[in-house]
């Protein structure tokens, strides 16, 4: 599933152990519990304890984390920008322009807790959408009552994105070879936005294309989707969400005090 926007797993034959509900409802149950971890410490065992999880179950990791790392960017916006907005105790001044800046200790951890439990919520999320194909996934939001129409939009754009990504990445490639670079800054922007320009009217040709030979093939327009009941097998997945609530609640202060004593 290399052209698609998610991690999906290929088509599967075999019948799962879990349904694909389930799994998804745990993730979401999971990511709810880490987005009220306040502790750096408690965030980066929790991590370890997904990559572990992971690791045990064959997950992808390679895949999943240059994927993380890709939409993580964004997040270190925050990283940068709180150590000036949050605190009370500063640690250094920055001299700009607008002035001297003071740099807090407490925005420093927040900036740091922020981006740990972002990457461990997509971790999660990536990590359990790896071990879906898109059928289940989609069939999966069809169970939980996500309107037709908005899984309809999902997957178009989890299909075209990646292509419409790639079409402008060929021909801003084409035409730096022929010599774009080194253009004016001015030409340069007008080459780009006629690139993004034909790129989207390539995109609106491809898609009426599409919709045509749909239209010849019978199709209304209406989109069928499986659906995921839960089973009573399911419930053993409650074995890991209270395991992970035990470990944020009990675990994770005994291990911090005891390492904090070997420190010390």
């Amino acid at each position: 599933m290399d052209k698609f926007l998610l991690p999906f797993e290929r088509e599967r034959v075999s019948e799962r152990r879990f349904s694909t509900t389930s799994i998804l409802v745990v993730s979401i149950v999971l990511v709810g519990l880490i987005s009220t971890i306040t502790d750096i410490f408690t965030i980066i065992l929790v991590i370890c304890g997904i990559f572990a999880a992971g690791t045990v179950t064959h997950t992808r990791w390679r895949i999943i984390l240059s994927l993380v790392a890709r939409l993580e960017i964004p997040v270190l916006f925050w990283l940068f920008l709180e150590p000036f907005l949050f605190g009370e105790t500063i640690v250094a001044v920055v001299n700009s322009p607008w002035g001297p800046l003071p740099i807090y200790r407490e925005g420093i951890l927040l900036g740091i807790m922020l981006v740990l439990r972002i990457f461990a919520v997509m971790m999660l999320f990536m990590g359990t959408l790896s071990h879906m194909t898109l059928t289940e996934f989609t069939g999966t939001l069809r169970t939980l009552g996500v309107p037709t129409i908005i899984l309809g939009s999902l997957l178009i754009m989890l299909r075209y994105v990646p292509l419409f990504r790639e079409e402008q990445t060929r021909m801003m490639n084409a035409q730096t070879m022929r010599g774009l670079d080194v253009c004016g800054r001015r030409q340069r922007l007008v080459t780009w936005g006629s690139i993004v320009g034909a790129t989207i009217v390539r995109a609106m040709d491809r898609s009426q294309s599409v919709y045509q030979s749909m239209s010849m093939r019978g199709s209304t327009g209406n989109l069928l989707f499986s659906e995921y009941k839960v089973r009573r097998r399911d419930a053993l997945l409650l074995l890991p969400v209270l395991l992970s609530i035990i470990g944020v609640l009990f675990v994770a202060p005994i291990i911090r005090e005891v390492l904090s004593s070997w420190i010390l």
